[in-house]
């Protein structure tokens, strides 16, 4: 048998050994649902084996393992949520956008209590907003922003990107508000320094260069303490905030107006 024809049947047999066992158990087997999707979680790593269309054929059978685990009414809901949040990473990384949206929307249904309702719900918003569906990302984002039982780096994301929408939509005032939230209150000081970021390039792109100095001003005070730490924390947020693209552009802006000057000066 080749190896492709190897890979295919553990897949297959591994979805095959599940669906049997749900048969004969219900949801009181203890560990036993956990182990068996991690099983068929596990034959992910068999991806890194293949190329091109075989692949493609093992990735495809995996997200319809797993999609089929998340259907199943014999184990619980949290083990169903993260079974169809698996599912959808496949679908989405592949580029079958409806069938992660299915699947997210079905972890974020099922998965009360659990990490996956936030997360699930952060994809859907993503998948709108990369799709150009404003409305339904922004009510993605506005969903997990205010979903107290969700970590407090899942709603800062949700803010931040609710932000990038509003910049797309033209509603500067709003984007400005969602990211001057996260730069001030997120929980994770990247998340501060990216959010700082937009809020400069957004007065840079307004022709407001004043103001977009300001913005890098008050970054790199509210920073600079993190920043200076010997840690691998320190190392993070010295590192983003020499990348921010504000900075780039207004350090440019900075030598047009030096060279204006200097050529001005010549000519007198």
């Amino acid at each position: 048998m080749s190896h492709l024809g190897s890979v295919l049947l553990a897949v297959g047999a591994c979805a095959t050994n599940f669906a049997a066992h749900l048969e004969c158990h219900d949801g009181s087997a203890g560990a036993e649902p956990r182990e068996r999707l991690q099983e068929v979680l596990d034959r992910r790593q068999l991806f890194r084996e293949l190329e091109g269309s075989e692949r493609a054929r093992v990735r495809m059978q995996v997200a319809q393992a797993l999609e089929e685990l998340s259907k199943s009414v014999g184990i619980s809901p949290e083990l169903r949520s993260e079974a169809a949040f698996r599912a959808a990473e496949i679908w989405r990384a592949d580029g079958y956008d409806s069938a992660a949206i299915a699947g997210f929307r079905s972890a974020r249904d099922l998965g009360a209590g659990t990490p996956f309702r936030p997360r699930a719900t952060l994809e859907l918003g993503h998948l709108a907003r990369r799709r150009m569906n404003w409305s339904s990302a922004l009510d993605a984002y506005f969903e997990l922003s205010h979903d107290e039982g969700a970590r407090r780096v899942d709603r800062d994301a949700a803010l931040y990107w609710s932000g990038v929408v509003w910049l797309n939509l033209d509603e500067l005032d709003a984007a400005r508000r969602a990211w001057r939230w996260v730069s001030q209150f997120a929980e994770r000081p990247l998340a501060r320094v990216r959010s700082y970021d937009q809020l400069s390039l957004l007065e840079f792109n307004c022709g407001n260069l004043t103001g977009a100095r300001d913005v890098l001003a008050v970054c790199d005070t509210r920073l600079r303490a993190l920043a200076s730490e010997f840690t691998v924390l320190g190392a993070s947020v010295r590192g983003a905030l020499a990348r921010m693209r504000s900075r780039r552009c207004v350090a440019n802006a900075n030598q047009d107006d030096t060279s204006a000057s200097e050529g001005t000066d010549d000519a007198d």
